[in-house]
């Protein structure tokens, strides 16, 4: 059950890096689904948005921060962000170089298989050639911005204080097995043999060196938190008590409950029936 006062905030998913890939008409569901499931636990005020990969994402930073400001001044309501994958990226880019206004009117962010250090998959085949002129897979490049974070976001004292207050990091990977998202196999199999991989980021490159924030380890391929059953093997049932667990905690001061990355790792490994019909009950 969602706590009473999940509605004094609002909530605003940021997509990645296959989000325009699965917003195509039969193809996905991409965060499309989350909402719908927010909105059956009572949720009021959604958001989601998948910035141009066609564009850096330096410059989407920029636009992060005004989607922020715009849905702000709506209700005044702080915001909860959940982003993926390169949206990490972008969210986390906004946020170093205006600390002041993310702490005004963002109260959590959910980083969910970011691709901190890049992907190493853009070392394969022709994505080598594509990442390097494609100015939004640019940060696929292994390290592309693992310098630019770790001196504005760990270095800078007040941006690590943010980081350590309100920062959740969701790292996801899969051992070598076929119960992977079908568009996530192929790279999967490749990643796979090189260590711990989603299917598009090696676990290890999900993560920020020597920074400080609440850190979650679950076994996700790359597409499984935000698409539908067309694309993941997670089932509504999961991905709906999951996004009530984090934003019950997002509500509570962090000191508040210390177990939570452990009370959610011992919670995923629980059996998740399917949801059959959709239902207006908080969950």
């Amino acid at each position: 059950m969602l706590r009473p006062e999940a509605n004094y905030y609002q909530y605003f998913f940021f997509g990645g890096i296959l989000g325009e890939i699965l917003e195509l008409p039969f193809v996905g569901n991409y965060l499309k689904e989350n909402k719908e499931l927010l909105t059956e636990m009572g949720i009021t005020d959604i958001g989601h948005k998948t910035l141009s990969s066609f564009r850096t994402a330096d410059h989407n930073a920029q636009l992060v921060k005004d989607i922020i400001n715009k849905q702000y001044k709506k209700s005044k309501k702080p915001l909860i962000i959940f982003c993926h994958s390169k949206g990490c990226l972008e969210v986390m880019l906004a946020m170093k170089d205006n600390v002041e206004f993310f702490e005004q009117k963002v109260h959590r962010i959910f980083c969910v298989q970011p691709p901190f250090q890049g992907s190493a998959i853009s070392t394969f085949f022709a994505l080598k050639y594509i990442c390097g002129a494609w100015p939004g897979l640019k940060c696929l490049n292994n390290m592309y911005y693992s310098q630019v974070l770790q001196e504005a976001l760990v270095k800078n004292k007040v941006n690590h204080k943010f980081l350590k207050e309100r920062v959740v990091v969701i790292r996801g990977y899969k051992s070598m097995t076929r119960e992977v998202s079908w568009i996530i196999m192929p790279s999967h199999f490749i990643l796979g043999r090189k260590g711990r991989s989603d299917g598009l980021v090696h676990f290890a490159d999900q993560m920020i060196p020597e920074a400080q924030y609440r850190e979650l380890i679950l076994e996700l391929d790359h597409a499984d938190l935000f698409t539908n059953k067309r694309l993941s093997r997670k089932t509504k049932d999961f991905r709906k008590g999951l996004m009530s667990k984090l934003i019950n905690w997002s509500l509570t001061h962090p000191v508040e409950n210390d177990r939570f990355p452990e009370e959610i790792a011992e919670w995923v490994k629980l059996p998740h029936k399917k949801i059959k019909k959709k239902s207006r009950a908080i969950a």
